[in-house]
C-alpha cells in the first residue's frame, strides 16, 4: 500500500483517493440553536418533519416539539413516574417496591401514513405512546405493550416500512432490541420484530403463530451471554435490514463483528431471516470491526457509475471503528478512536445475501446462528434457482451466511472516534457528513474525475 498522508487529526486515506483539509479556527456560521434549559435533561434523539420542517427531539423525560428555526414550540414530560423492573407493563403488584424513575426516549419516528409521532421510552418494560404530529402534547394513544430497551444503556433500533399483512400497502414497525435480563419480563420481548400500527392491535406482534411469527428471539441458553448491539435500521426493495455488532460465535472468547440482519418484508413467519457479516476493510488488512452508524441514501452520479448502480440505486454509508486494543483488542465492543468510512452498494449486499441462501439451499456448511436456534446442517432442495427477490422457506431457517459483504474504506482517521454519518447528492457529486465523538462535524465531498485523478474525496474539518 502507498503511504498515507496525514493532516491535522490524523485522517488518512487510501490510494486513488486526494485529501483537502481545512481546519478552521471557528465553526461556520450557526443559523439557530435550541437549548433545552437548566433542567440537564439529555437529548437522545431528533427526528424532522419532511413536510412541515417540524423537529421533534426526545430526551429524558421530556419531549419537544420545535419550530424549523428551532424555537420551542411544545414540551412534554414524560418522567419520571414510579416504576420498577420487576412491575410488569400493566397491573403491577402492590407488594412490588417502586422508586421514582426516569424515562429515557428509546425511539422517535415519525408515522406518515396516518401523520402522527410515535415515541418509546424505558419506562413499563419499555412502552411507546402514539401522539398528534402537530402537537405533541396530544397523547392519542399508549399502549402498556414492551416494546423497546427498558434501561438506559441497551439499544434500540425502529423504523417504520412495509410489512404483513398486505405490504407494500400496510406498513408495520420493525424493532430491533438488546436483551437487558434486569427484569423477569424482558424475555417476552423478541430481538427484531415486525409490529402492528393498526389501532385495534397497536405494536402487537403484526402476525403471531405458536411457532412461527413476525419475530425473532435469541434463545434462553444465550440471551445473557450474547448480547446483540443494534446500530441501525432502514428499509430497501422489499426487504428490511438491521446493522449489529455481535460476536462472532456465540462462544466465550469469540471476536466481535458488524452484522447485516435482514428479513423479507413479505414474510409473514420470517423464514427469510438472514445475517451476513459486514466488513470495512483497508487493503493493509486493518479491520474496522464495529460498525458505529449508517445512513442509507442515493448516490450522485459520479459514485454511482463508479459502484456499477444507478443513482436511483440505495447506497449504505457505514462508519466502522477499531475494538479498542487496551480492552481486549475484537473480543471488546468498546471502540476506540480509529474510524473509517465504509460505501456499499444495496445491489452488492443483495447480491452477497443471494449467495450465501444459494449455498445453504444447495446442501453447503450448517445454518448457523446457534444463539437462536440450534446450527443443523444445511439441507439440500430442489430449487433450481433463488433470486434476490427470494422470502425463504420452512427450511434452512434462521440462517447465518458465513460469506461477508466486504468494502475498503474511503477515508480512515487516527485520533478520531466516527458516531454518526449522513448523506446526500447534489447532481454528480455526494457529499457526507460526518459526526464525531467530540462533537466535530466533517464535511466529505466524493466524485468522480476520470482524466486526472480517479477517485478524488475532499475533506472539511469543522
Amino acid at each position: 500500500m502507498a503511504s498515507a498522508k496525514q493532516f491535522g487529526d490524523s485522517l488518512s486515506i487510501w490510494p486513488l483517493l486526494v485529501l483537502t483539509s481545512l481546519c478552521l479556527a471557528s465553526a461556520g456560521p450557526i443559523v439557530n440553536t435550541f437549548n433545552e434549559g437548566n433542567g440537564g435533561h439529555r437529548l437522545q434523539h431528533l427526528v424532522v418533519d419532511k413536510h412541515s420542517a417540524l423537529v421533534y427531539v426526545g430526551g429524558v423525560n421530556r419531549l419537544y416539539q420545535l419550530s424549523p428555526e428551532l424555537e420551542r414550540q411544545v414540551t412534554v414530560e414524560t418522567g419520571p413516574r414510579e416504576d420498577s423492573p420487576e412491575c410488569p407493563a400493566v397491573d403491577c403488584l402492590g407488594s412490588v417496591l417502586k422508586r421514582p424513575t426516569d424515562n429515557v426516549n428509546k425511539a422517535l419516528v415519525i408515522d406518515y401514513t396516518d401523520t402522527r409521532l410515535i415515541a418509546c421510552g424505558t419506562l413499563y418494560q419499555g412502552i411507546c405512546s402514539v401522539r398528534n404530529l402537530k402537537n405533541i402534547s396530544e397523547e392519542l394513544m399508549e399502549v402498556r405493550e414492551p416494546v423497546v430497551a427498558n434501561n438506559s444503556t441497551a439499544t434500540t433500533v425502529v423504523f417504520i416500512a412495509p410489512g404483513p399483512p398486505n405490504p407494500p400497502s400496510t406498513h408495520v414497525l420493525y424493532v430491533g432490541v438488546t436483551y437487558t435480563g434486569n427484569s423477569p419480563y424482558r424475555s417476552e420481548v423478541p430481538a427484531v420484530s415486525s409490529r402492528s400500527l393498526a389501532r385495534h392491535e397497536m405494536f402487537q406482534i403484526a402476525k403471531m403463530e405458536v411457532t412461527t411469527g413476525t419475530r425473532i428471539s435469541v434463545n434462553s441458553l444465550s440471551r445473557d451471554r450474547y448480547p446483540i448491539h443494534y446500530v441501525y435500521g432502514f428499509s430497501s426493495e422489499g426487504f428490511s435490514y438491521f446493522l449489529t455488532t455481535q460476536m462472532r460465535e456465540s462462544t466465550n472468547n469469540s471476536p466481535y463483528i458488524s452484522k447485516l440482519v435482514r428479513v423479507c418484508q413479505d414474510d409473514r413467519d420470517y423464514y427469510s431471516y438472514t445475517e451476513v457479516p459486514l466488513e470495512c476493510v483497508a487493503e493493509n488488512g486493518t479491520r474496522y470491526n464495529l460498525i458505529q452508524a449508517a445512513y442509507v441514501d442515493k448516490p450522485g452520479s459520479d459514485l454511482a457509475a463508479e459502484l456499477g448502480i444507478r443513482a436511483q440505486d440505495d447506497v449504505l454509508f457505514a462508519v466502522f471503528a477499531q475494538s479498542d486494543p487496551a480492552e481486549g483488542g475484537e473480543m471488546s465492543n468498546r471502540p476506540a478512536p480509529r474510524s473509517a468510512l465504509c460505501v456499499y452498494s444495496l445491489k452488492s449486499i443483495r447480491r452477497k445475501f443471494m449467495h450465501n441462501i444459494q449455498k445453504c439451499f444447495s446442501g453447503e456448511g450448517h445454518r448457523g446462528l446457534d444463539f437462536i436456534s440450534p446450527s443443523l446442517p444445511c439441507v439440500h432442495t430442489k430449487l433450481q434457482t433463488i433470486g434476490e427477490d427470494f422470502c425463504g422457506l420452512d427450511v434452512n431457517t434462521p440462517l447465518g451466511g458465513g460469506e461477508p459483504v466486504i468494502e475498503r474504506p474511503v477515508c480512515t482517521m487516527n485520533n478520531v472516534l466516527l458516531t454518526a454519518v449522513a448523506a446526500t447528492s447534489t447532481g454528480d457529486f455526494t457529499v457526507v457528513f460526518l459526526g464525531t465523538s467530540k462533537g466535530h462535524l466533517k464535511k466529505v465531498f466524493y466524485f468522480y474525475f476520470l482524466l486526472l485523478f480517479g477517485n478524488i474525496c475532499f475533506f472539511t474539518l469543522f
